[in-house]
């Protein structure tokens, strides 16, 4: 039977992830995700280009998916809808007269 134990694996950078093994180490890929989430690469880093391009590209897709709901509540007669901002909700107002 295998014994549970707690490990530490400390990063270039000096970050400790701590996970609790059971024969593999499944917890570790969430908290190196978790880590790369809350801690993008910084400017002058080998990853920042390509963290950028792909930051950029979703963030303009967005946008663009926001335009299309706007515009099709706008074109819809007696039905008008706000510029689409932040967290992507959408509000129409329906006019009944």
């Amino acid at each position: 039977m295998k014994t549970r134990r707690r490990q530490e694996l400390r990063s270039k950078d000096g970050v400790d992830f701590q996970f609790i093994t059971a024969g593999y180490y499944f917890n570790l890929v969430s908290q190196v995700a978790v880590e790369c989430a809350v801690n993008p690469p910084k400017k002058g880093e080998a990853s920042y280009e390509l963290y950028m391009k792909e930051r950029t590209s979703i963030l303009k897709s967005l946008e663009m998916k926001a335009r299309m709901v706007e515009n099709a509540f706008n074109a819809l007669p007696g039905i008008s809808c706000s510029a689409i901002q932040g967290a992507m909700y959408a509000f129409p107002q329906v006019q009944t007269s």
